[in-house]
């Protein structure tokens, strides 16, 4: 009856986990995942690829790393889940909360990527990912911050930071 060649347009009826609470928890996991899986590929290309390894290799470096990453990921998405969990199903769907829940995923998105361009520019200077040394500049924050402020490009960074955290609720493939 129609071009047979088409492509099938999809909607969430297709894929019922997109309409799911824990569907969008079970994306936000693996978007955390991922964004921390490049992040480790990128700091591996960039600084490691030519420096001697112990032990098992680059196979062993990836699998303890993302063994790491998703424990990172899995206690990052604990708090949503709970928040899912709580929330009855009719508060969830009234504009109000969803207001407040796409605001707090959007600033929630904003840190994660700025934080994650934070870990580059970190792992640049200190050939570690976060340690010790970034909780110590916890405690001296305004030397911290003109010193940051100086040497790298904040307004830069935090612009893509928020631009990218703009384009992943519109990228969310869940309608809750």
């Amino acid at each position: 009856p129609g071009d047979p060649w088409k492509p099938k347009e999809l909607s969430p009826e297709d894929f019922p986990w997109k309409r799911s609470r824990s569907g969008f928890a079970i994306f936000f996991f693996f978007s955390l995942l991922i964004a921390c899986t490049i992040l480790r590929l990128v700091l591996f290309i960039k600084f490691g690829w030519g420096e001697p390894r112990a032990g098992g290799g680059i196979v062993q470096l990836f699998l303890i790393g993302f063994h790491q990453d998703f424990l990172v990921a899995l206690g990052t998405t604990l708090p949503l889940l709970f928040w899912i969990w709580i929330v009855p199903q009719k508060l969830f769907g009234k504009w109000p909360h969803r207001i407040l829940f796409i605001l707090g995923f959007f600033i929630f998105w904003t840190v994660e990527i700025f934080l994650l361009f934070v870990e580059y520019y970190f792992f640049d200077e200190f050939k570690s990912r976060f340690n010790t040394v970034a909780v110590d500049y916890l405690t001296a924050p305004k030397e911290v911050a003109g010193n940051i402020w100086e040497s790298y490009p904040v307004v830069l960074i935090v612009s893509v930071c928020v631009v990218l955290s703009l384009i992943c609720p519109v990228t969310a493939p869940v309608s809750f």
